[in-house]
């Protein structure tokens, strides 16, 4: 799907270049995987944005495990967290709202005509994230030294603006 490449091109240089500036963590992006909405890599936070516009509606939600998140939010806030709760689960929106507002100037650059989105936090024991089986869904897989996490990344082309 031509409409995914031009999705994905813009976050394999977003993501790492979020967690260095915010966090001032190192993120390698490992690969681009299909999604078979199975597969997904353990997570106890996650932090998801939908998104439409000309022609194409999404989602992206950024996963980690406990220890991935609490080891980046310390250093991103300089503090000791030693668990999610709501004082400070809403990182992670944070991280993912910064890594869709960079890659959305870019998709608009190239027509896409996405809307802007705020994201919602889950979090708890084995929470999922049921994407639409219709459409392409990829995992960006990303390694830092606290451990992996991943951005998921769902998009279904439309024949019109899905306002």
């Amino acid at each position: 799907m031509e409409t995914m490449q031009t999705l994905l091109m813009p976050l394999l240089e977003t993501v790492p270049h979020t967690f260095n500036t915010l966090t001032n963590t190192p993120v390698d992006v490992l690969g681009d995987f299909p999604q078979s909405y199975k597969k997904i890599l353990p997570f106890d936070v996650a932090a998801v944005v939908t998104f439409q516009g000309l022609g194409a509606r999404g989602t992206l939600a950024l996963c980690m495990s406990k220890t991935v998140y609490l080891a980046v939010l310390n250093r991103m806030l300089a503090t000791e967290y030693q668990e999610i709760d709501e004082e400070n689960c809403d990182g992670v929106a944070e991280l993912l709202n910064v890594i869709y507002a960079t890659s959305r100037t870019h998709w608009n650059k190239a027509g896409m005509g996405f809307d802007l989105a705020l994201p919602i936090v889950i979090r708890g024991e084995s929470p999922m994230i049921g994407l639409p089986k219709g459409g392409d869904a990829r995992e960006l897989r990303c390694n830092c030294e606290f451990g992996d996490f991943s951005l998921l990344i769902h998009l279904e082309e439309t024949l019109m603006r899905t306002r």
